[in-house]
């Protein structure tokens, strides 16, 4: 016959080991993650995979999110390949949506990059040199896109450096449907819709 205490300690000891368990398995879930991830649905019921992408420059942290085309379970397959990239500039605080803009230009099959631009024509040739090594990434076709206070340094970009930049388009994001629609075809003329 069983002691209270005896029970009283194999129950305690069951729930630690039970909670040692779950906290374990938690643990391998959050370190098997290669970061923020997200899945969300795009155009025409496309799935878009979103991924927390930054990058230090000197010792400042430069946030930044990635947009890949993802398969039926909701990941970017390695058959894609490289593909194009789109680097959307946009101002802080102040462009309303440029991730509703990527997840709908994704679902037609490019990369996208949301860059929040600061005012320094340096930060793009920043995210053009780190987003060109990219393994998913061709680097012969990376598009710059950008609103507002980006339009003129992007630009001057784009026209200095033509063999590391496909093409730069300026748009009005306070439009997203008209947006989405100047960036797709700015990406069909420029041969990026493969």
């Amino acid at each position: 016959q069983s002691s209270p205490s005896f029970m009283k300690k194999l129950i305690v000891t069951l729930s630690v080991i039970l909670i040692a368990a779950l906290l374990g398995i938690g643990g391998w879930f959050l370190f098997k993650s290669p970061g923020p991830r997200v899945r969300l649905q795009g155009e025409k019921g496309a799935k878009v995979l979103v991924e927390e992408l930054s990058f230090y420059n000197r010792r400042e942290k430069i946030f930044g999110k990635v947009f890949k085309p993802a398969d039926e379970n909701g990941n970017f397959p390695d058959s894609l390949g490289t593909r194009p990239l789109v680097i959307y500039l946009h101002a802080p605080l102040v462009t309303a949506n440029p991730e509703a803009i990527l997840r709908a230009v994704v679902s037609k099959g490019v990369i996208g990059y949301s860059a929040t631009f600061h005012g320094q024509k340096s930060e793009i040739s920043f995210y053009v040199k780190k987003l060109a090594n990219e393994p998913f990434v061709d680097d012969e076709l990376i598009f710059l896109i950008s609103d507002g206070i980006a339009d003129e340094a992007a630009a001057s970009f784009a026209s200095r450096t033509r063999n590391r930049v496909a093409g730069h388009l300026a748009v009005d994001p306070t439009v997203p449907a008209t947006a989405i629609g100047q960036i797709t075809a700015f990406l069909e003329e420029n041969g990026a819709m493969k």
